[in-house]
């Protein structure tokens, strides 16, 4: 089952731009079964189809990993209530799933439950297939981090322990800013006599 966790937004995927085509064509064969379920009085599914339809338009159109990941969870379990309803509908009907001395639109409801649920499966495989890629491509480019860049684009190296003191002080390791004269590092120490309150007599005192 498809888990939209742990995906890392990024730039689409070679493997991704190339599946974009048959992920239109499955959006498109949605959509058209979300007519058929209206037509046969399936209205709950025809509006089930086509949200999950409308997903993908988006997914298409933004060429999002998250997206994907999303508009394959939606046919994912869009695909598990199509296969529940088909297989109560087979073990009712038996072999008179498909009639032909029976009407079109009950051919036709039967026709559009199990287009629906093959569908939904295929789009579902292709996004965890696109999701899987994508993670792999994310995987791969981490060890990149910290090189310098060969075009632009590229990856911009970490600053350095001595750069990072120049500006962060010894925080990152690098050596403290310099002192300025006279401020608290040239200090010298009070070394005269001192005097505790009370103890002296005004005849003590030197006079001025």
């Amino acid at each position: 089952m498809l888990v939209p966790i742990g995906f890392q937004e990024g730039p689409p995927t070679a493997f991704q731009l190339k599946m974009k085509p048959t992920l239109t064509a499955l959006v498109s064969l949605q959509v058209a079964i979300a007519v058929c379920r209206m037509v046969s009085g399936d209205i709950l599914g025809a509006l089930s189809d086509a949200m999950v339809a409308a997903m993908g338009c988006l997914a298409i159109m933004e060429n999002s990993i998250m997206y994907i990941t999303f508009y394959g969870l939606a046919c994912a379990l869009n695909c598990a209530f199509d296969m529940t309803q088909f297989v109560m509908r087979l073990a009712t009907l038996k072999s008179s799933y498909f009639d032909l001395g029976r009407s079109l639109l009950f051919n036709l409801a039967s026709f559009s439950i199990l287009a629906a649920a093959v569908t939904a499966l295929l789009a579902a495989a292709i996004s965890l297939a696109i999701w899987r890629d994508h993670q792999q491509q994310s995987t791969e480019g981490i060890p990149l981090y910290g090189q310098y860049p060969q075009a632009a684009g590229g990856f911009v190296p970490p600053p350095s322990a001595a750069a990072a003191g120049n500006y962060y002080g010894s925080a990152f390791g690098g050596p403290g800013p310099q002192q300025a004269p006279g401020s608290v590092g040239s200090f010298s120490a009070f070394a005269g006599a001192g005097h505790r309150l009370g103890h002296d007599s005004v005849e003590s005192l030197p006079a001025s």
